[in-house]
């Protein structure tokens, strides 16, 4: 039970901040007498100004406040590549053993994780990934009959990609060669060739 109180100690560890007399029976983890509880409306009071506030803690007091936030953003945009490759990508865990295809599949994670960021700023950062990575991996063609297509599905992002890419996915029918004329248009727009 000793191990029982610990941890709920630890997971009200925050909001024990702000409670008056708390205390914990040790043998069972409840808290002993509910009735003598309250709020400490002044320290909420006092730490709801900073509300909505970031604090930054760092070692590096040689730079200037909008050096350390460059850094910091920096930082995080390394953290989010990370969570999309091992989210979104499922880069990890890697059912390969042979350090050729190890590099190979990483390489394909890295280079998936270039066009999408290529993408984010084609599309001026107006989506999340999870938006972006879930339109992609909707977008879809269905073979009315033989070489006449329909687009499945259409928002926003689509929208925004049709404008980046000047082309036209709202056709009802469109033709397979059509639809290679455009893949072979984008190729050149994000290629530069």
């Amino acid at each position: 039970m000793l191990i029982l109180v610990s941890i709920l100690k630890l997971l009200l560890t925050g909001a024990i901040g702000y409670i008056n007399n708390i205390k914990f029976v040790k043998d069972t983890g409840e808290i002993s007498d509910k009735s003598e509880l309250s709020l400490k409306l002044d320290k909420i009071a006092e730490e709801e100004k900073y509300d909505g506030y970031y604090s930054i803690v760092t070692s590096e007091s040689h730079l200037s406040d909008s050096e350390i936030i460059k850094i910091y953003k920096g930082l995080w945009e390394i953290e989010e590549s990370f969570r999309i490759m091992k989210g979104l990508f499922e880069a990890r865990p890697v059912y390969l053993s042979l350090t050729d295809h190890i590099d190979a599949h990483f390489l394909i994670c890295y280079v998936s994780l270039l066009i999408f960021r290529i993408l984010e700023y084609k599309l001026k950062n107006k989506f999340t990934a999870g938006q972006i990575h879930e339109t992609l991996a909707g977008l879809e063609c269905s073979l009315l009959r033989e070489n006449y297509f329909t687009l499945d599905f259409r928002n926003e992002v689509v929208e925004e990609l049709e404008k980046i890419f000047d082309t036209d996915f709202s056709w009802q029918l469109m033709k397979k060669s059509k639809i290679e004329k455009i893949l072979q248009s984008s190729k050149k727009d994000v290629t530069g060739q």
